[in-house]
């Protein structure tokens, strides 16, 4: 801490972890000592997840000011054939547009770059404020997750009641873990149900089934299934006997060695013959020992 010159945010009477029986200041919020402290740190105890781990709201002015200056290079969602759709929302964006192109000074055509530069940035901007308002979309997001419900959703807001009830001491613990076990039940049977639609093909009403007719579906379930880590066998012991040390194989080659010994072992002579010898060496050893007999 001392050595990278950082700043523990973490208030040191809110508990981060809370477990039937403990809690735990375990998650650290670190800032630069040349930033400076963060400008609000907090817990949202009304806020319920999945963990036993709080969550943990901060704020950085700085990171959020440099966020508004950047430039916007991401396609928006736009869901412009409902707008088109409603009568109402299209002449509300038409008398938001006439109160943004009536403060503007009509362009002539003796403008200069610099203003035509001006112009087209700000038809950009107005444009980009006014569908915003007047058709948002659904922003795709990477956490988004098809297999979220409304069910789910109002699990959650009962999970978090019961949570801050049992931290507050009015609820036992049994009735908050039967609320918990309710909400991991619906989230399980949201997931089974999404991916059985997917493997079938079947989608909600307002999303267009374009992987119904996808002859790549079934690779892509595949690679869904498939595991993340590589399976592998792990290092074979075996002990040894009669003060024969131990043998361990770790390679593919060594394994193999191993099973074939394990599963083919060598057969014990009988009657001085080897069933692993050829047949011209057991025939040749057989009549030596006639002649030894006779002899």
């Amino acid at each position: 801490m001392e050595r990278h010159e950082l700043i523990v945010n973490n208030n040191d009477h809110q508990a981060t972890r809370r477990r039937k029986n403990c809690r735990s200041i375990i998650d650290l919020t670190l800032s630069m000592r040349k930033v400076g402290a963060l400008a609000r740190w907090e817990i949202d105890e009304n806020l319920a997840t999945a963990s036993d781990h709080e969550i943990i709201v901060f704020l950085w002015p700085p990171l959020v000011a440099a966020k508004d200056k950047e430039e916007i290079t991401t396609t928006p969602n736009w869901n412009i054939d409902r707008l088109c759709a409603d009568e109402q929302a299209v002449k509300a964006a038409g008398e938001h547009w006439s109160e943004l192109s009536d403060r503007r000074r009509p362009i002539d055509t003796e403008a200069s770059e610099a203003e035509l530069e001006d112009e087209a940035r700000w038809l950009q901007d107005s444009l980009r404020a006014l569908l915003d308002k007047h058709a948002p979309g659904r922003s795709p997001s990477a956490r988004s997750k098809r297999w979220w419900t409304d069910d789910i959703k109002k699990e959650r807001r009962l999970l978090g009641r019961a949570r801050s009830d049992h931290n507050h001491n009015r609820i036992s613990f049994d009735e908050y873990r039967r609320v918990r076990n309710d909400y991991y039940r619906y989230i399980r049977q949201a997931k089974r149900l999404a991916w059985e639609r997917f493997l079938e093909g079947v989608f909600p009403a307002d999303e267009e089934p374009k992987l119904a007719s996808d002859p790549e579906r079934c690779w892509k379930a595949l690679r869904y299934a498939k595991p993340l880590t590589p399976s592998y066998t792990p290092a074979i012991k075996i002990e040894g006997v009669d003060g024969q040390p131990d043998r361990v194989a770790a390679t593919a080659e060594e394994k193999e060695d191993m099973f074939m010994a394990q599963a083919f072992p060598p057969q014990p002579e009988e009657d001085g013959i080897s069933r692993y010898q050829t047949l011209e060496q057991a025939s040749e050893r057989a009549k030596c020992a006639r002649l030894s007999s006779h002899s």
